[in-house]
């Protein structure tokens, strides 16, 4: 997981821009509804500009930038 973790962070920050960026897994999850060595993790993000409020649609950009990037570069797929 702290690997994980990790390159998820860098990914976060990277995408985020000035916008500093939180992670948290807060589950990790192995059971049979999945495919056998596979997990599912639940993750929370923060976002936060210094010196402004962030509007939705920039989060949800930053989001979309993620799960994106997630998908096409460490195979993850995202329930939503």
């Amino acid at each position: 997981l702290n690997h994980f973790y990790a390159l998820l962070m860098q990914m976060c920050h990277f995408l985020s821009g000035d916008n500093n960026t939180g992670m948290n897994v807060f589950d990790v999850y192995e059971g049979k509804s999945l495919e056998t060595g596979k997990k599912s993790y639940g993750l929370k993000f923060t976002f936060r500009n210094p010196s402004r409020t962030l509007k939705s649609e920039e989060v949800d950009q930053i989001m979309q930038k993620l799960m994106v990037t997630f998908e096409q570069q460490n195979g993850a797929i995202i329930r939503q």
